[in-house]
């Protein structure tokens, strides 16, 4: 069974408690790293990049409640504007490649069967 660390305040100085702080905040950023680009991997596997790419609009949106609700930040004008430019931009994309799709599967569709020996 794994025992807690305990500090004793009393004899730990200012200078050991801000490594402390910064070696936590350095591993916490890893790990988090870590698993977000497990994640992405992950969701790649299973549906392929476009999927993913429809996911970032999400990833935004939380940025920015969870920036103005956890660390104080002011959301403006400029930055909603500026997503709502970058969640339009990455839409068109995703209806261009529908369009690409249905296109290549049409001309797939029209051509002639050739048999084959076995």
């Amino acid at each position: 069974m794994a025992r807690p660390l305990v500090i004793n305040p009393n004899t730990v100085n200012v200078n050991n408690k801000l490594k402390y702080c910064d070696n936590t905040i350095y591993v916490q950023g890893a790990l988090v790293s870590g698993l977000a680009y497990y994640m992405q991997v992950w969701v790649i596997d299973k549906s392929g990049p476009v999927f993913l790419a429809m996911t970032m609009p999400i990833t935004l949106i939380v940025t920015i409640v969870l920036s103005s609700f956890v660390l104080g930040e002011a959301v403006t004008l400029g930055s909603i504007i500026s997503g709502v430019v970058m969640v339009g931009g990455l839409y068109c994309v995703l209806w261009a490649k529908k369009a690409e799709q249905a296109i290549a599967s049409k001309e797939e569709a029209t051509l002639p069967v050739q048999a084959t020996q076995v």
